[in-house]
């Protein structure tokens, strides 16, 4: 019998078209960023989906000379978290690395800044 277990902030999983509170306007990966763009990345990983940091790479490897290898695109994130491997995505749109990414999104700037509570101020002697 095989055992399901909940994953972690399942939430991120429907993160295309939403904003985050860090205001992070995730897209889908039908859109790509520039090549060597810092990105934030949900990532569905085996038990858990986390959003990372991480920079995209899109790089066009040329045909061999002798024409025994066609041109490719290959897509890679290399994230800024040591625990979360970098992904290659070849130029297979059913690649099961691409299955691994959900979103993606550029942080916006803030807009404005809430002033806290007066009760949330620390007492200055």
């Amino acid at each position: 019998m095989k055992k399901t277990t909940k994953i972690k902030n399942p939430d991120f999983l429907k993160a295309v078209g939403q904003s985050s509170v860090l205001r992070i306007d995730w897209k889908s990966w039908d859109t790509y960023p520039r090549s060597g763009e810092k990105i934030w990345v949900v990532v569905r990983l085996d038990k858990e989906v986390v959003p990372v940091t991480g920079t995209y790479f899109d790089e066009i490897i040329p045909a061999s000379a002798d024409g025994h290898f066609s041109e490719t695109r290959w897509r890679q994130v290399k994230f800024d978290e040591f625990g979360v491997p970098d992904t290659f995505v070849g130029p297979d749109h059913r690649d099961k690395n691409a299955k691994r990414l959900v979103a993606w999104g550029t942080h916006r700037g803030i807009i404005r800044l809430a002033k806290l509570p007066e009760r949330w101020h620390p007492k200055v002697p």
